[in-house]
């Protein structure tokens, strides 16, 4: 995965990760990185969320960065996609796509209207007044930067992937995981997860003070398990 050693989290991002409220948060956020200064605004890396994560263990199971060290838990929140600029439904492109695929600074594009080398029309920013210097950006006609883009660069340079933040949790509640097991038609009542929680049965971390269990741990567990 590109870049994959600058993904880091912040704090809020972090709360939707471990799927509790930002008040538990603020009551670990020195657990999580020790050396944070009170109020300070900061960011989290893989590794000071892995070790977290695994101090804080409520069963023996084994988290996949534990096993391989090709892993690293922020891929679960990071998603590779591909922007391909034929797809684009867009007629007239803003010059953000220009830049994206074809790592553009801002003089390479106004040599490029010079020399109208791509069909450009002036677009007027609504949220700045007609007086200010920047109330305008051009915009790019889609079907002459393809042309131009695969006459200069190659079909290849059309689409690039990147990767996004995705917030969903990466762990369920007790109640999540219950309903989850339902919907799998598992019969497991709330007493009996409980059971198999301190029985260190099923994966689970303590995290604040709340059992929550990682999902995709969980989901591994349950196909070893199902039916028995």
């Amino acid at each position: 995965m590109e870049n994959e050693k600058d993904f880091k989290l912040s704090f809020v991002q972090l709360t939707k990760v471990f799927n509790i409220d930002y008040s538990g948060m603020w009551k670990i956020k020195a657990q999580i990185k020790p050396d944070i200064k009170h109020k300070e605004t900061a960011s989290i890396s893989s590794e000071e969320i892995e070790s977290y994560l695994i101090r804080n263990k409520e069963s023996s199971f084994l988290f996949d960065f534990e096993e391989d060290s090709q892993f690293r838990f922020l891929y679960r929140c990071y998603k590779s996609e591909i922007y391909d600029v034929r797809l684009e439904p867009e007629e007239w492109l803003e010059p953000k796509v220009l830049k994206f695929l074809l790592d553009l600074e801002p003089m390479a594009l106004h040599r490029l209207r010079k020399q109208k080398k791509l069909v450009c029309k002036k677009e007027v920013l609504s949220f700045r007044k007609e007086t200010s210097r920047n109330s305008y950006q051009y915009l790019y006609e889609k079907q002459s930067v393809i042309d131009f883009i695969q006459l200069n660069y190659g079909d290849q340079n059309l689409s690039k992937s990147f990767t996004t933040f995705h917030d969903e949790p990466q762990f369920f509640t007790v109640a999540q995981t219950l309903r989850f097991l339902t919907q799998e038609n598992v019969s497991m009542s709330l007493p009996s997860l409980y059971r198999n929680i301190s029985r260190q049965n099923i994966p689970a971390c303590r995290i604040k003070d709340a059992i929550r269990i990682p999902i995709k741990e969980f989901n591994l567990w349950l196909s070893e398990n199902r039916g028995i």
